[in-house]
């Protein structure tokens, strides 16, 4: 269990590994990589999401949650 003043950072942790990215208003799904590494790129895509911010996991890891 991750205390509580500690879940920003495993959040942001996990958006730095590719666990988690965000859905763009297009529908595409946008990871870490996508933006070559750079956290304040991704940071800047979920700040222009006007409505209201969608986080997806990674495709890759479908199989190892049995989804």
């Amino acid at each position: 269990m991750v205390p509580d003043k500690d879940l920003n950072n495993a959040f942001r942790l996990m958006l730095w590994y590719g666990v988690l990215g965000v859905a763009a208003g297009t529908g595409s799904e946008h990871f870490i990589y996508d933006y070559d590494y750079d956290m304040q790129r991704l940071e800047a895509e979920i700040r222009s999401n006007t409505d209201e911010v969608l986080y997806v996991i990674n495709s890759a890891l479908h199989v190892a949650m049995g989804a």
